[in-house]
């Protein structure tokens, strides 16, 4: 199932993944993991209630035959970064200035 507005995601990501200095694999991992859990939903994060969110993450945290550990944090974390875009993006609508956190920019290796 194809998700159009996913590419928006994906590009958010990229641009929070360079300016935070982190590398492309974990680019790659977080777009992996958010992919599987819109695939899941057929639908982006933000229009999937929250509590449904918390009962698949918990259900994918005790499935023993879910993804390692580390794929599970990816996908958390994945998930963080697009909420955090998301309010960005509310606050910017409503004309409001936007919740601000330290910036850390790492020169490129």
């Amino acid at each position: 199932m194809l998700v159009p507005e996913f590419e928006r995601v994906v590009h958010k990501l990229e641009q929070q993944i360079t300016l935070r200095g982190q590398s492309k694999s974990t680019l790659q991992n977080y777009i992996r993991r958010i992919a599987l859990f819109v695939i899941h939903f057929g639908k982006l994060p933000e229009k999937i209630d929250p509590e449904e969110i918390n009962e698949y993450l918990a259900a994918l945290a005790r499935d023993p035959r879910s993804p390692s550990r580390s794929s599970f944090k990816h996908m958390v974390y994945g998930l963080r970064y697009d909420a955090r875009e998301l309010q960005k993006d509310i606050h910017q609508k409503r004309g409001e200035p936007a919740f601000t956190e330290a910036l850390v920019c790492h020169p490129p290796a």
